[in-house]
């Protein structure tokens, strides 16, 4: 049957999310010794090479704000997971079209309440922590009034204090970014293809020609090339060389 496959661009900060809303009163970031714990104790074998975890913690040291360092390190491996899993179903689908994705749009509401980061100094709302493209945030865009968490609603990220914490659903190009999925969702379900009214086109993966809808404002077509980059598959930490990927 027709495979559609994909993630959001910060899968692992939805986890994060959840350690650090239980670890107060008061909320605290991540730690630069708890993200080497954390490294230490996730990056070992059977599911990674001997040495992974020194690898990674040489690539992705935890820096300024290990928050950050930890959404890229913990997501990563997972990306490049899914880049390989694509190719092996479109060589095994019987024929059958795969289409991936990779949602990567920053901006969007989210269910946690804004919590401390003293570290974070990039984006709108400088000494918070920053959700970006969390695991489940971009539900809201494909089921009208979904909400996550026991909240009820859906919360801006982006504004920072004293007007922060304010509830805001999608508003503006964030509609339309639904729209498009909602559209490419539908086609897909009826027909087993995804076009037909969406923009842009979205092309059918193959490991000849492999290439995923990067769903943003606007969206566009990502090639196997810049995805490799961003996730380091085959570049900087060249995560290839750690997992041990599934066969056909």
């Amino acid at each position: 049957m027709p495979i559609m496959g994909g993630a959001v661009k910060e899968e692992s900060n939805f986890g994060e999310s959840i350690r650090e809303y239980f670890s107060g009163p008061p909320q605290a970031p991540l730690t630069a010794a708890q993200y080497t714990s954390l490294v230490n104790a996730t990056y070992v074998p059977p599911l990674y090479v001997a040495g992974t975890a020194a690898q990674v913690l040489t690539n992705y040291p935890p820096g300024s704000d290990p928050s950050r360092t930890y959404s890229r390190s913990f997501t990563d491996p997972g990306k490049c997971r899914s880049l390989h899993v694509l190719s092996l179903q479109a060589d095994h689908n019987g024929g059958n079209s795969v289409y991936g994705y990779d949602f990567t749009y920053q901006n969007a509401p989210y269910y946690f309440p804004q919590m401390p980061n003293a570290n974070n100094v990039i984006g709108p709302a400088v000494g918070y922590f920053q959700a970006q493209a969390a695991h489940t945030i971009d539900i809201q865009f494909l089921f009208d009034n979904w909400h996550g968490g026991q909240l009820g609603v859906n919360i801006s990220q982006t504004v920072p204090a004293p007007g922060n914490n304010l509830p805001r659903e999608l508003q503006g190009a964030e509609i339309g970014l639904s729209d498009q999925l909602v559209a490419a969702w539908t086609n897909f379900t009826k027909t087993g293809n995804p076009n037909g009214g969406a923009a842009p086109v979205w092309t059918v993966y193959t490991s000849g020609t492999p290439s995923f809808l990067k769903q943003d404002i606007p969206s566009s077509n990502e090639s196997a090339a810049a995805y490799n980059t961003a996730y380091q598959c085959t570049t900087g930490m060249i995560w290839n060389n750690y997992l041990l990927y599934p066969t056909i």
